[in-house]
């Protein structure tokens, strides 16, 4: 199983258990969550379309773990970041990619091969997703 699968398969148990703290199972006992454990897994970024740009172009982020709310999510491009401008579901969703974001890339994003990542409530996805900011 790949990183996707396994991180797909850890979604899903962490919706599973979220439900089950949300709902219970009838007469079990309430259990008490530490405010201070973050319950948000990491985002996964599983493509960029297109795979280059220049300063001031709209770049697509693909993958889940996203927030709903666009501002949320800081994308980290070239050195700089950027705030995503929108966030939408995939419609109909593909292998890995249920939600995807689009930002700016930033005036001070250095030139050349990089790559993209993006934080999301101080959670950090994976930063293999290749990107060539243009001069």
């Amino acid at each position: 199983m790949d990183a996707y699968g396994r991180a797909y398969i850890s979604t899903i148990i962490a919706i599973a258990f979220s439900l089950f703290l949300t709902f219970g199972c009838g007469n079990a006992p309430s259990v008490e969550f530490d405010e201070s454990v973050p319950a948000q897994l990491s985002p996964i970024v599983t493509r960029v379309a297109p795979v280059a740009g220049r300063a001031g172009d709209t770049i697509t982020i693909f993958g889940f773990g996203f927030s709903a709310e666009a501002q949320q999510n800081i994308v980290v491009v070239g050195g700089s970041t950027a705030i995503a401008t929108a966030y939408a579901l995939v419609d109909p969703p593909a292998a890995g990619e249920l939600e995807r974001l689009t930002f700016v890339v930033p005036s001070g994003a250095a030139v050349g091969a990089t790559t993209i990542a993006c934080n999301v409530f101080e959670q950090a996805s994976n930063g293999d997703v290749a990107f060539t900011v243009n001069p």
